[in-house]
């Protein structure tokens, strides 16, 4: 069994192989670079569509058995309640062309770092700002940083990861 992921990330590869590794056994996990399709640094309903291109392009550009699947990661700002909140949406597609999405947890960013988004930063080039690092986005990212390390970008996007698999695993109620 093939997984693909729509990215070469190592945080993105990395926690597909640790999120999936809970349902199966003897997977092959590859990273495959794709474009979201979407901005930078993506909003709202723009973070899903930006997940699904990903998953898309893999399906259209790629042979895919049924049971292989596409895993298509994006992390977005979500506005709600005067409300700034990070999270990853994830979209897992497989050989037949079933396509199911899940998120990780959310978490609210500062308004100082809002400020810098809204002038056209993306997340990641803030907290690099922020902490003097490079790349932070493909270690453990803004959670990482806001957190103290109790949390990374791993642990969220495996729950997003995991969520979104949900249906492969529950074929009698998802697949009327």
């Amino acid at each position: 069994m093939k997984i693909f992921v729509a990215s070469l990330n190592p945080v993105k590869i990395e926690s597909t192989k640790a999120a999936l590794a809970a349902f199966l056994n003897d997977f092959e996990v590859s990273g495959v670079n794709t474009e979201s399709g979407v901005s930078d640094q993506p909003f709202d309903e723009e973070t899903y569509r930006g997940a699904e291109n990903r998953v898309d392009y893999i399906l259209d550009n790629y042979t895919i058995a049924s049971n292989d699947y596409a895993v298509g990661i994006e992390g977005g700002i979500f506005s709600t309640h005067g409300r700034y909140i990070a999270k990853g949406i994830v979209c897992i597609g497989n050989g037949s062309g079933l396509k199911y999405f899940g998120e990780s947890a959310g978490f609210e960013l500062p308004e100082r770092v809002m400020e810098k988004i809204k002038g056209g930063l993306e997340l990641g080039e803030v907290i690099d700002s922020l902490t003097g690092e490079e790349h932070t986005k493909q270690k453990g990212g803004a959670i990482g940083h806001l957190s103290g390390g109790k949390l990374d970008r791993n642990g969220l996007y495996s729950m997003g990861i995991i969520t979104a698999f949900v249906p492969f695993i529950n074929k009698k109620l998802y697949m009327v």
